[in-house]
């Protein structure tokens, strides 16, 4: 079980894209490889072969990865491609799907069809390559597999994660085929476990995080559209999409989330709140746009519902 590693260290910059992307075409067919925001890459690629798996570590700068048509064909390349991604993380693009992958997060996708891979930091993944016929033979079909994700950090997931650890670390040739056969039938598992349970759509997925994003970051006046895109690292199109499923906009939803947490702190003040303190706190810089939007929104102005819960609590 032989080793090989790749190095960009001794290689001239203007040459590290071309000579990354020939050596990735080894592992799973053509690929075009985009350095990110500079035209160079900074990386290792140590790889294993175990029986007839490609085991590999890739540690990588910022880079953008898109598979390349091949003129002979993409039946040498028609292999599921695990992906667990230890550091960073990266977005994976193929037929119109957008999956997020975190690190502790591992990905399986047909690499046959075309696909992107954008990593905008330091990453770092475990890769294991399986021919088609091989994966087939494990019940892992080309058809199902999609790009299919599940956590790496916990349970079977785990269990394979280790396993292609421990594998690159070197296994003795008489014990070769019995790590492949259990390397293979732990990845089933994980797969069918993560298949059973009910997944989000990718968009409600990215709804849900952008929710979570600015639910904790309403008290930023800073905070804008254009910020939680790039932090979700999603074109701003896609987010107004994912929003309009239920019916509103990301601004009408960040600016809801505003409203709704001053009209609770109201309440909760039980009538000693600052309306100006309450305003800024949840993201306003403008105590004019705050009574604006606070009274087309609930029928009455933040000062009245602060009297009347005043009126309330004397009562009480």
């Amino acid at each position: 079980m032989s080793t090989t590693v790749f190095e960009t260290a001794d290689i001239a910059a203007g040459e590290r894209l071309f000579r990354w992307g020939r050596t990735l075409a080894g592992l799973c067919g053509p690929m075009r490889v985009g350095g990110y925001g500079v035209e160079s890459i900074d990386g290792r690629i140590e790889t294993r072969t175990l029986e007839r798996l490609k085991l590999s570590r890739i540690v990588a700068s910022p880079h953008r990865l898109s598979s390349v048509s091949d003129a002979r064909g993409d039946e040498q390349h028609a292999v599921v491609k695990v992906m667990l991604q230890l550091r960073g993380s990266s977005v994976f693009e193929q037929d119109a799907t957008r999956v997020y992958v975190n690190a502790g997060d591992c990905l399986a996708y047909d690499v046959s069809r075309p696909h992107i891979v954008l990593s905008p930091s330091l990453s770092e993944h475990l890769v294991v390559v399986i021919p088609q016929d091989l994966a087939a033979s494990y019940d892992l079909h080309l058809a199902d597999i999609g790009s299919q994700r599940f956590a790496a950090q916990r349970g079977i997931g785990h269990v394979t994660r280790e396993l292609v650890e421990a594998s690159l670390d070197g296994v003795d040739a008489g014990a070769s085929e019995q790590m492949a056969d259990l390397l293979l039938r732990s990845l089933r598992l994980s797969l069918q476990q993560a298949g059973s349970r009910s997944h989000l759509t990718p968009r409600a997925s990215l709804l849900r995080r952008a929710k979570t994003y600015i639910d904790e970051h309403l008290g930023d006046p800073a905070l804008d559209i254009e910020r939680v895109v790039a932090a979700l690292a999603c074109s701003k199109r896609y987010l107004q999409l994912a929003f309009a499923e239920e019916g509103t906009t990301a601004s009408e939803y960040l600016w809801a989330s505003r409203l709704e947490r001053c009209r609770r702190e109201i309440i909760k003040a039980g009538g000693t709140a600052s309306l100006t303190e309450l305003a800024f706190a949840a993201g306003f810089s403008s105590s004019s746009h705050f009574s604006r939007s606070f009274k087309r929104r609930y029928g009455q102005s933040p000062s009245a519902m602060l009297s009347a819960q005043r009126r309330n609590c004397h009562d009480c």
